[in-house]
């Protein structure tokens, strides 16, 4: 059963209390004070998960720079922006601020941005573990075992703050979420493999692993002393349950650790502030991964009913919400699931996600400011305020245009929405809102970006990073006196996406791609029009330019190939080389496809063959290519390629697959009678356990499509082989088909599918 927001801060604090009463024993207060000031700093950096800039009380809209404006007491606010006193009256349940739609109640989080540095324009990658790998490694996410994407496995040969702290005598831990890798086969002997999800069983002692994936090195590897916490995704918040595994995901060092219980946020507080205790004597290093306000929606009915009696009417409201599949009120419960087809399910009770959804996810985010004041009590208690730099942040934007505003869009977009994230340093005495640099605005208004923490980090503490081959920078000189750390002029961050690089400065930004026909070029002055509203390409073509070639610098000294650039490795040619077998594609459309995307017929013959998501997974680099053979009697001559897929979703589409003559290779036409070879980038969908490749035809008119393919394959960035796709007969898999979104098993389900377009497909 989970335990109340002050139940848990009492038994916490109680904690501090005895062990500050020990600690004093016979010393005087002076006598620690002076002791403890003359070590190294401890340094906490607590990372949200999603949290976006309006689920802070504390307002931090971008603006002309004002003295500091302290958030009203408790740091509550109705809205993120409107000051508006407005109550929910009977049968009205509307919001305050229709811009935002958020529901804030975060004292500690507030008084932590009040009292510290705001770093207003931090930036950080748009999606969970490439942003994770950047903050401890202070290196772009493709040079270390992870890629724009979500997923990969952190490279063990690369240096890393954790075990750059613990060489210089600090004591390491981890709690939370990790997300940069798999767990290590329990020590405790608490793991199998078996062979499928029907031999998981979640109510056991055992880790089962059913996917075949390889156990990891575990978090422990990476210099952290102590390690409590889960890998991967999102896991259930009372009973750490992971539908992604089947199973229970919690570990405490390198044991399976299932039978926790509590709230997933007060166990991890709960486990920091024993660290500190236990570690007070000694420099400390902690990285806080917090959980919240990360899906899925599972909230204490305390918690739920505190950020309610915020807003006049609100829990009277909802009180009485009844659960759709059991029939128990809400406040008849503790322990609150809110998510889709859960007890309690807000898209049933809330079906336009106005108001229940968005007091459920402030009470997430509630969950986590308590246990952020839990750990600022913590130290302050134990008297380590002036000896402890804190950092936090979130690791992407919020997950909603509304828990991301004002900023354009959200998580997993590179506007500012899904990049630029709340953050704040607090270093009591050295930097925060009483350094005499920030007497007009406690905010730091220049760029500082996660990679930047590392080798700060290591800076603040009089230490250097054990290796100079870093992205970021070390930005405590510049914190200090409120200077920038990149030059004005100078491209200080670039990052991909699935649609999209970016490259900006402290000025300038620029959303692009090179997708043939979709080609994108938008440009914004972020200084004067932070909210992107603006597109200027037009008015500043010298800047694209400028941007546009420092991306393609970046690219290429990096080797990466993304899809929606034309692939510029030099070996790259048009020389195909049939050989054995080959694969011939035979089929008839009856109607014409307006929409390929949509209702394109995508055919899985082949599997890449890589499985080992830790040696063999795809990098940033690497390509897709295969020789294709059209033949002189089909009608078509486009719409039909191979692409890999994401899962089950085929990655080139009619916006990517960019050919080396910078063609698409949805819209490409091949020449009748001979072989071609194509060759187009895949970086956007690492890293990745590349396992589905499929055929597509969706041309835009009816008519027969005939040609061969061989040769299919995963190509590293220096041109050998990663893996193979197909090249003979028995590389080729039992088909399946993807059409309109539903994976169909035979022939004759999917052609029975309605208005499905083809009438004949032999593929042999």
């Amino acid at each position: 059963m989970g335990r109340s927001g002050a139940l848990g801060t009492r038994w916490r604090l109680a904690l501090i209390v005895t062990s500050c009463v020990v600690l004093l024993l016979g010393r005087s207060a002076s006598a620690v004070r002076n002791e403890v000031r003359s070590r190294a700093p401890n340094v906490i950096v607590i990372l949200a998960d999603d949290l976006g800039w309006a689920d802070l009380g504390r307002r931090l809209e971008p603006g002309p720079e004002t003295p500091p404006n302290p958030s009203p007491e408790g740091g509550i606010h109705r809205s993120h922006r409107s000051q508006t006193d407005r109550v929910f009256e009977p049968g009205d349940f509307e919001i305050a601020d229709a811009d935002t739609g958020s529901y804030a109640v975060t004292p500690s989080m507030d008084r932590l941005f009040e009292r510290g540095i705001v770093l207003t324009q931090y930036l950080t990658h748009p999606l969970c573990s490439p942003s994770r790998a950047g903050l401890l490694t202070g290196r772009h996410y493709f040079r270390v075992g992870s890629g724009p994407e979500t997923g990969g496995t952190l490279s063990l040969a690369v240096s890393n703050i954790a075990r750059d702290l613990r060489r210089a005598g600090y004591a390491t831990a981890a709690f939370g979420k990790w997300h940069n890798g798999y767990p290590n086969y329990p020590a405790d002997g608490n793991g199998a493999n078996v062979v499928g999800r029907h031999r998981t069983d979640p109510g056991n002692d055992n880790f089962e692993n059913y996917k075949g994936i390889p156990w990891g090195s575990g978090v422990n590897a990476y210099g952290f002393d102590e390690w409590q916490g889960f890998y991967g995704g999102a896991t259930d918040y009372f009973d750490r349950y992971s539908s992604w595994d089947n199973d229970r995901n919690w570990w405490t060092n390198r044991r399976y650790t299932p039978n926790v219980a509590g709230h997933t946020v007060d166990i991890v507080s709960d486990a920091v502030v024993d660290f500190m205790i236990r570690h007070r004597d000694r420099p400390f290093f902690c990285y806080v991964a917090m959980p919240a306000p990360h899906e899925p929606l599972h909230v204490l009915r305390a918690d739920l009913e505190f950020v309610s009696s915020h807003f006049p009417g609100a829990w009277q409201k909802i009180r009485g919400l009844t659960s759709p599949s059991t029939g128990r009120r809400l406040d008849q419960a503790e322990e609150l699931r809110c998510g889709p087809g859960e007890e309690f399910d807000h898209q049933v009770l809330d079906p336009e996600g106005e108001n229940f959804l968005r007091l459920v996810h402030a009470a997430l985010v509630y969950a986590m400011d308590r246990a952020v004041g839990d750990i600022l009590t913590a130290i302050e208690t134990l008297g380590l305020s002036e000896d402890t730099i804190v950092w936090m942040t979130s690791d992407n934007g919020g997950t909603e245009e509304w828990n991301s505003a004002p900023y354009r869009s959200r998580k997993s977009s590179l506007y500012e929405g899904g990049i630029r994230v709340p953050a704040v340093v607090w270093w009591p005495g050295t930097l925060d809102a009483l350094n005499p640099a920030y007497a007009v605005s406690s905010h730091y208004p220049h760029v500082l970006q996660h990679l930047d923490v590392y080798p700060t980090t290591m800076t603040m503490a009089g230490l250097t990073p054990s290796t100079g081959d870093l992205d970021g920078r070390t930005a405590f000189a510049s914190l200090l006196d409120r200077t920038p750390v990149y030059p004005a002029d100078e491209t200080a961050f670039i990052s991909f996406n699935r649609e999209v690089a970016v490259a900006r400065s402290e000025q300038w930004k620029l959303h692009y791609n090179e997708a043939g026909s979709m080609q994108r070029i938008e440009l914004y002055d972020i200084a004067a029009d932070p909210l992107e509203r603006s597109d200027v390409s037009e008015e500043h073509p010298q800047i694209v330019q400028q941007l546009v070639g420092d991306l393609h610098l970046f690219m290429r000294d990096h080797a990466l190939s993304m899809s929606y650039f034309p692939p510029g490795a030099p070996w790259i040619s048009d020389r195909p080389s049939p050989d054995g077998d080959v694969l011939e594609v035979y089929a008839v459309q009856d109607r014409r496809i307006e929409n390929g995307d949509r209702d394109g017929l995508y055919v899985w013959f082949a599997t890449a063959g890589i499985k080992d998501y830790d040696e063999e997974q795809l990098e940033a680099s690497d390509l897709f290519s295969f020789d294709i053979h059209v033949a002189e009697e089909t009608s078509h001559t486009s719409g039909f390629f191979v692409t890999p897929g994401r899962g089950v979703s085929p990655v080139f589409r009619t916006s990517s697959g960019v050919t080396a003559d910078a063609e698409l290779i949805a819209t490409h036409t091949w020449p009748r009678g001979r072989w071609t070879r194509v060759t187009v980038g895949i970086g956007e969908i690492a890293p990745l356990s590349q396992a589905v490749d499929f055929i597509a035809l969706r041309s835009n008119h009816r008519g027969s499509y005939h040609f061969f393919l061989d040769n299919v394959r995963v190509l590293r960035a220096d041109g050998s082989t990663k893996a193979v796709v197909w090249e003979q007969h028995s590389d080729t898999v039992k088909l399946r088909y993807r059409f309109r979104g539903v994976t169909y098993s035979s022939w004759e389900e999917v052609s029975a599918a309605k208005n499905f377009p083809f009438s004949t497909l032999e593929i042999r």
